[in-house]
């Protein structure tokens, strides 16, 4: 028997096994191990109850997450304040109460007229101090002054009065008895929508500073009176 055969046997069944495999005879085919066939697995479908408890768990998870990030967002900002001087309150905005007005009485304005008349305009302050004691409580110089400017302001007077007033930012013009009967002619040839033609027609009789708007609140003015005029006629005339 060959003495080297034992050792080339023993190096081939190292070989054999550094490749990973028994060691084969020679010339005999290797043997297939059988491999155990995995077995799948089996998928389990969820129940309601189970996705139920999965919700409730996915939702507990995010709050005990965000309360997290609060507690960490509030401690980063307590240590970003320490050292810097506490804010100051907000300022919250007082409204200004509106003062009561009060009457005058005669006794005031006699006062009033009687510094006035001694003192002269202007002096409010001195006139205030002066009356004191006969004017009420609470009374400024600026309430003087705006009482004795209304005191010697002549009220509005509606057009037609006597005597000039003021309307609509300009001197009104008293109407005479002829403007009003040409006014009158006017409207019964042309009508009472055509002011601007009434206006035309009756150049030569109105005064230049009449207008076609000053002629038609003219007429309405006029029916107006004469309605009121017929009404208190029937009023006063004695039932059948």
């Amino acid at each position: 028997m060959d003495q080297g055969s034992p050792a080339k046997a023993a190096r081939a069944r190292r070989q054999q096994a550094a490749r990973g495999g028994p060691h084969q005879p020679a010339g005999q085919q290797p043997r297939v191990q059988e491999q155990p066939t995995p077995q799948k697995r089996r998928q389990t479908v969820p129940t309601p109850l189970a996705k139920l408890i999965r919700a409730e768990e996915r939702l507990r998870q995010r709050e005990v997450k965000t309360e997290r990030n609060k507690r960490e967002a509030k401690a980063r900002r307590s240590e970003e304040q320490e050292g810097r001087p506490p804010a100051a309150p907000p300022v919250t905005p007082q409204l200004k109460r509106r003062r009561q007005t009060q009457r005058w009485t005669s006794q005031e304005v006699a006062e009033l007229q009687r510094l006035v008349a001694m003192h002269g305009e202007g002096q409010w302050a001195l006139v205030l101090k002066q009356g004191r004691a006969v004017f009420a409580a609470g009374r400024t110089s600026v309430d003087i002054k705006d009482k004795w400017r209304n005191l010697n302001t002549p009220p509005r007077q509606r057009e037609g009065d006597a005597g000039p007033s003021q309307k609509r930012g300009r001197v009104a013009i008293p109407w005479d008895s002829w403007e009003v009967e040409e006014l009158r002619r006017q409207v019964e040839l042309h009508g009472g929508s055509n002011w601007l033609l009434v206006q035309d027609q009756g150049r030569g009789v109105f005064r230049d500073r009449r207008t076609a708007v000053d002629l038609k609140d003219k007429w309405r003015l006029l029916q107006r009176k004469a309605a009121r005029a017929e009404r208190e006629l029937q009023a006063a005339a004695p039932r059948a």
